[in-house]
């Protein structure tokens, strides 16, 4: 994998800023869709010799998404995709996913610092509340982590984060409710991939009852199900 990391190291260094080319209509938030994020990083993977490629394996239920380098040397992610019929939402769910696993396997983000510069003055101790004891198998140490865990799953710019904190006059450290903030960046989430607003809400409140990555992850399949896509 030696030569696949040295091109990689190389091409990362000429990724220019990803452009956040499209607006989440009902909380103002950008993002960056899938076209954005290839359009930023393909130039580079080329000139370097490394290609991305998409495969659909066991009945098209997991995305592999292939780095390959001119060397031979290849380097894999693989996300499962829930399991939905109709085509609509299957084809949104998939875009999200191939976005998804190109940020991840690139270790790339649209996000420009990490959430919590918005309160690093008040984590000089570096200890937050834990959500909850329910959580603990299945989350990160503190509220923190645990926000940032879910907002990069969900793809979520973290300026949200930033933006919600600032209306409710908390910090990371003393956010009263955390889990109001997971709901709303659910269904900001939902929303940018064509769920209803009332279909997304009223699925979260039924389905997620204590918020983990785990919890969201089964939220998401019930969702496409079930939700209305516009």
């Amino acid at each position: 994998m030696i030569e696949l990391i040295k091109a990689l190291i190389k091409a990362r260094a000429e990724f220019p800023s990803i452009q956040k080319d499209k607006v989440n209509p009902h909380f103002k938030t950008s993002y960056a869709s899938l076209d954005s994020v290839l359009d930023a990083v393909t130039p580079a993977l080329c000139k370097h010799g490394l290609l991305i490629v998409h495969v659909m394996e066991k009945g098209n239920n997991i995305l592999k998404t292939h780095l390959f380098h001119e060397s031979g040397e290849v380097l894999t992610s693989e996300y499962e995709l829930p399991d939905i019929q109709d085509s609509q939402k299957k084809g949104a769910a998939l875009t999200y996913a191939r976005r998804y696993s190109v940020c991840a396997l690139l270790s790339i983000t649209a996000d420009e610092d990490d959430d919590g510069n918005a309160t690093k003055d008040e984590q000089k101790n570096n200890k937050t509340k834990p959500l909850s004891s329910s959580n603990n198998n299945n989350s990160p140490n503190n509220i923190g982590d645990l926000i940032r865990q879910i907002r990069e799953f969900l793809g979520v710019d973290k300026q949200y984060v930033i933006n919600y904190l600032k209306s409710t006059g908390e910090t990371i450290t003393t956010l009263k409710d955390p889990n109001q903030l997971f709901k709303e960046m659910c269904v900001d989430w939902a929303m940018t991939q064509g769920v209803d607003e009332f279909s997304a809400l009223e699925s979260y409140v039924e389905n997620v009852k204590s918020p983990n990555l785990t919890s969201i992850q089964k939220w998401q399949q019930i969702l496409f199900k079930g939700a209305n896509v516009h």
